[in-house]
């Protein structure tokens, strides 16, 4: 008889996030530090560089490089990271593509789409990772919570009339209500992770789409 194959492990599974950082991106650092914080062992950031215009100070360097600024906030708290530029105004598909086409190698595992200000805990990519490994989930995302600690956004469902429906229609205080409502059919866009083998399959974000709900 021949041997079953073996179990997805969830703690080898690679990931890689994709950061897009526009204009100025004050939140770059913070998005960043939960990133390198993480305690999945298995993770690589891609930033992408989009300024916010033609006469964006931290628009893109000599010979189209990245901005500067957006490398030296990069490799100050996660060196080592790839940083793509990207033309001002590109939206969040085009941004992603951008990021891909430039890494020399996008592991066979994750990919973590980050095109928000969203800061994750230090347990965020590993659960994301265990939840859809467990599920076979071909796409997951995690609660957003609001600086004051206030539950915001679980994804969405559908009502009769397939209207969607948010899980949390209005920000209330987290005590674990929702957490047994894991699959709802769509999570938000602000942060998000998908298998790669299923990005590529579908041919990735349509690079006209800009605000995203995954």
């Amino acid at each position: 008889m021949d041997a079953a194959p073996p179990e997805p492990r969830a703690d080898g599974a690679p990931v890689l996030a994709v950061v897009v950082a526009r204009g100025a991106a004050p939140e770059l650092e913070a998005v960043l530090a939960g990133l390198a914080a993480q305690d999945h062992r298995r993770l690589e950031v891609a930033v992408v560089a989009v300024p916010a215009g033609d006469d964006d100070p931290g628009g893109t360097g000599p010979g189209g490089d990245a901005p500067p600024s957006i490398v030296d906030r990069v490799s100050a708290v996660v060196p080592g990271s790839l940083v793509v530029p990207a033309p001002p105004g590109t939206g969040h598909g085009a941004a992603v593509a951008t990021a891909l086409a430039a890494h020399p190698s996008v592991p066979a595992g994750f990919l973590l789409l980050l095109p928000g200000g969203v800061v994750l805990v230090d347990t965020a990519v590993r659960r994301l990772v265990e939840r859809a490994v467990e599920a076979n989930a071909a796409v997951v995302g995690p609660k957003v919570v609001g600086p004051d600690g206030s539950l915001v956004e679980m994804g969405w469902r559908l009502d009769r009339l397939c209207s969607p429906v948010p899980v949390v229609a209005d920000p209330e205080p987290d005590q674990g209500q929702h957490d047994a409502d894991l699959v709802p059919l769509a999570v938000a866009g602000s942060a998000w992770m998908v298998r790669t083998d299923l990005f590529a399959e579908l041919g990735g974000l349509d690079p006209e789409v800009d605000d995203l709900d995954g």
